[in-house]
């Protein structure tokens, strides 16, 4: 069972009209340690239509040396009570959630390696996380970061991911391409990768299922062992459809 945590706001800041980049800061001590990349899942303690509690996932974009604060970037979605929820809170709210969980990180073995990031749409927190998350010593040059979403003011603008990216990376790519649904997002996301997956020791993989399972099977067929391939599925996950 996930054991309830609580932390404090400490700044409620609008990026743009739609998304919103929040500061929290631990209030309790002990629990597992807070690390970018991962993610926590915040309980609204507000009931949807069907009377279940609203609970949503947010990837840990930063986190303090401390590991005390943490920071979660949101996107408003209309219809959806968790960003509401979010974008509503105010500083010196508390917040509940459980976490972190996932293992969308660079493990320390992996950092001299070469690695491909790739991301859609709001995946791109999970992957600001993961490049904060790079072990002491790693060189990122070795790194390559592609995101693909719906237009420059979809979510973050792509000003606002370039800032937070670590200096010498081996390289961004922003790709504005179909909206989701559109059988064109994923040819956009393979013309990117080509020629490439030769060349990649691990793929981390975050965003639209409909884009990143089939990305993630070609690395698969290319040779690129399956432990080496993170995915981090937001949405159209073929997984949960299949269960």
């Amino acid at each position: 069972m996930a054991i309830a945590r609580h932390g404090r706001v400490i700044e409620n800041q609008k990026l743009n009209a739609t998304s919103r980049l929040l500061r929290v800061q631990l209030i309790e001590d002990g629990g597992p340690e807070l690390h970018a990349g991962r993610y926590i899942i915040v309980d609204s303690g507000r009931r949807a239509p069907n009377g279940k509690i609203v609970k949503r996932a947010y990837s840990l974009i930063s986190v303090d040396a401390d590991r005390r604060r943490m920071e979660l970037a949101v996107k408003w979605i209309d219809g959806a009570g968790g960003s509401t929820y979010m974008h509503q809170l105010v500083a010196g709210a508390e917040l509940t959630f459980s976490g972190p969980w996932g293992r969308f990180f660079v493990p320390p073995e992996a950092a001299s390696q070469r690695i491909e990031v790739v991301a859609t749409d709001t995946g791109i927190t999970c992957a600001l996380g993961l490049l904060a998350s790079l072990p002491a010593g790693a060189p990122p040059a070795a790194l390559r970061l592609v995101w693909l979403a719906a237009g420059r003011d979809y979510f973050l603008e792509p000003e606002f991911v370039e800032r937070r990216l670590p200096a010498g990376l081996g390289g961004f790519e922003f790709i504005a391409c179909e909206s989701v649904g559109d059988p064109r997002r994923l040819a956009a996301a393979q013309r990117a990768l080509d020629g490439r997956r030769d060349r990649s020791d691990r793929l981390f993989l975050a965003g639209d299922g409909a884009v990143i399972w089939p990305l993630r099977d070609a690395a698969r067929n290319h040779g690129l062992p399956e432990d080496r391939i993170y995915l981090e599925c937001y949405f159209n996950n073929p997984a949960k459809q299949s269960a």
